[in-house]
């Protein structure tokens, strides 16, 4: 059929779904909606008005339970500091009375300048007893000798064995600071009243300290609490998931509707709709404040949407016959489309395909999808290959750039570093084997992000050792830049790791680098099933051997001449001509330097004593020797003096080993 009676014939997937599921909705729930819901919105503020006569008896509960031993207590030290009840007996007497009066209070306390404890216990008589904690007592006494007013204080009561509330008076007689006075409440009661409110009203009430401590909750802390180091656990550290959001909460209008403006509210979000907070803060001595309040989840709103949803499944059979009809039209292109997903699931990209549809949409979509999965095809394809062994930003470039690489290997210039641990092995010999492999991942992740910032790519590791390639596979022209800027990034990295590790006991040693360039092959090796991306060739060899060649000169990064011309590196300075072992001609050699050496005196000096001996001039030894003295801890200084104490007398140097 020709393109444009396909294009006629379509119809828009959005007029139609519109015109047959809106109308027919709206209709039957929009009028049920705006009655429903006024009628629950007056049930809510109902039940919110009777939530805060509730939240207002447990405040005066509060307030009766601690204002009362304030104002006595206070009295009472008012009456010490006038020089009143100074005998053992007189004090025994008078606090005995406060506890036979107030069954909250648990003990009470004078302690002296002098560190000196009186408690006055219910079931014991007066007593004095060095402090437990000094440390404590010492800061208590420290206030109350700047401070004229009582405060509240959290402690661990070891009598309880529990934690309390403890009132702490200064007292100060006319001849000056004469110390404090305690008296520890109890919240035991207070306990079993927010535990029997909150069974009885089906919701969690509690009380705050400083609005960041729990001093009573229904539920036990989920943490060591209380201890004397720590008597009230955090809203965080309790347990409670809802309470640990009450002030990140959105602050709410009085949801009574009677503009109380004594209690407050707070809405946050959760997965069963919403919690609502209703608490009241009261100030208390010290600075202090008590905050007492509940929360309770859902609403009558939340309520009578569920019963909308009733009504709407009640409709929704009033529309299973216009579902069924426009469904027919729907259903065979959409079932076509979720079955080429779900073979595109499975990467089976050769076998999608989706067939054209005569609504104007869904054919749309069809198309475009199909258009995908010749993208996703290629893609998939590259990252099958690459994503095992590259970067994921190396194989992001190629799949924006399939063309960059060759498949199965081509030459190509590159630069290979080969780092080593010097000593590692029997380091680990020594820890056990998941200290050594925590060791190895921690300098493993910090090698790989010097090697990934360069773009290069780690593409082995064997043991403590780390092979890199940088311009494969994507190339770079200043590949051997790139690996001698690596190699120092390394360099600093591993100083800074091995010192680490030995301020630790560790003794993790010293890391080894060599650098070379040249023309390698490079791609995908191995068989179908397992493939590594990686180089080969005389190049290749000729880099690990520089490494290891570190130890000949008592260098830590040694660097190919191939590799400094490239890169066109100054800051280096020439060891020799090395002869490696197995391989025909003399390769110059390096020692890459830290960045700022390259104008330093010593390193003309050491240009000048390197070509002596290239001449083999008889001033070779003394002008070392001289430098030597400047710099006695250089190895390669030590090497050369050492050559030529043997008759060398070139700076050809013969690695003997492999």
């Amino acid at each position: 059929m020709p393109e444009a009676v396909h294009s006629r014939m379509r119809i828009g997937i959005t007029v139609t779904l519109t015109i047959v599921f809106a109308s027919l909705t709206l209709l039957s729930i929009g009028g049920v909606l705006a009655i429903r819901f006024a009628s629950a919105a007056e049930e809510t503020r109902e039940l919110a008005r009777e939530r805060v006569t509730i939240l207002s008896s447990t405040l005066r509960r509060v307030e009766l339970h601690f204002q009362p031993v304030r104002n006595e207590i206070v009295k009472i030290a008012a009456e010490l500091d006038a020089g009143q009840g100074k005998s053992d007996a007189e004090r025994a007497a008078l606090f005995a009375g406060v506890l036979a009066a107030m069954p909250q209070v648990s003990e009470i306390v004078v302690v002296r300048p002098d560190l000196q404890v009186e408690h006055f216990g219910r079931n014991k008589a007066a007593f004095r007893e060095l402090p437990v904690n000094r440390a404590k007592v010492l800061a208590a006494l420290d206030w109350a000798a700047r401070s004229s007013s009582p405060r509240w204080e959290p402690v661990w009561a070891p009598e309880l064995d529990d934690a309390a509330l403890q009132l702490e008076v200064p007292l100060k007689t006319p001849s000056g600071f004469a110390g404090a006075l305690w008296a520890v409440i109890s919240l035991e009661e207070l306990q079993r009243h927010v535990a029997e409110l909150s069974r009885e009203l089906q919701h969690i009430a509690f009380i705050l300290y400083d609005k960041q401590f729990v001093v009573v909750h229904p539920l036990s802390s989920a943490g060591p609490y209380p201890s004397e180091q720590h008597p009230l656990p955090t809203i965080t550290e309790h347990g409670d998931p809802v309470l640990t959001q009450i002030w990140d909460a959105r602050p709410l209008r009085d949801a009574t509707g009677s503009d109380n403006l004594d209690v407050e509210y707070r809405l946050v979000a959760a997965s069963r709709g919403h919690d609502t907070f209703v608490y009241r803060t009261l100030d208390i001595d010290g600075g202090h404040s008590l905050t007492v309040g509940t929360y309770y989840s859902g609403s009558p709103e939340t309520k009578e949407f569920a019963k909308l949803l009733e009504v709407a499944f009640i409709d929704f059979g009033v529309l299973l016959l216009a579902v069924a009809i426009v469904g027919r039209i729907l259903s065979r292109p959409i079932v076509a489309l979720a079955k080429a997903a779900g073979r595109i699931e499975q990467q089976q990209f050769d076998s999608v395909s989706v067939p054209r549809s005569r609504i104007r949409e869904i054919d749309q979509a069809g198309q475009a999808f199909n258009q995908m999965v010749v993208g996703l095809s290629e893609r998939q394809r590259i990252r099958d290959l690459f994503g095992k062994y590259v970067p994921n930003e190396v194989v992001e470039r190629l799949i924006g750039s399939p063309n960059e690489i060759v498949l199965g290997g081509e030459r190509r210039e590159i630069s290979l570093l080969f780092s080593d641990i010097a000593g590692f092995t029997s380091m680990s010999e020594k820890l056990p084997p998941e200290t050594v492999l925590t060791l190895l991942n921690s300098y493993f992740e910090g090698v790989i992000q010097c090697v990934t910032r360069q773009g290069g790519i780690v593409v082995d590791f064997v043991g403590d050792a780390v092979f890199a390639i940088f311009g494969a596979p994507v190339p770079h022209a200043d590949h051997a830049h790139r690996a001698l800027a690596c190699a120092r990034a390394i360099d600093q990295f591993a100083s800074g790791f091995s010192s680490e590790r030995e301020a630790e006991g560790i003794p993790f040693g010293t890391t080894r680098l060599g650098i070379h360039s040249g023309i390698a092959t490079v791609g995908s090796m191995g068989s179908p099933d397992r493939l590594k991306y990686g180089a080969a060739g005389d190049v290749v060899n000729t880099g690990s051997r520089l490494e290891g060649a570190n130890r000949l000169f008592g260098t830590r990064i040694l660097v190919s001449g191939e590799t400094v011309r490239l890169a066109g590196e100054a800051q280096c300075r020439p060891l020799g001509q090395l002869v490696l072992k197995g391989r025909s001609g003399a390769l110059e050699v390096f020692e890459l330097l830290p960045p700022g050496e390259q104008g330093a005196a010593w390193v003309e000096d050491y240009r000048q004593a390197y070509a002596a001996i290239e001449s083999n001039s008889a001033k070779a030894s003394a002008e070392l020797r001289r430098l030597a003295l400047v710099r006695p801890d250089d190895g390669v200084i030590r090497f050369h003096l050492e050559r030529l104490s043997r008759g060398a007398s070139s700076t050809v140097v013969e690695l003997t080993e492999k």
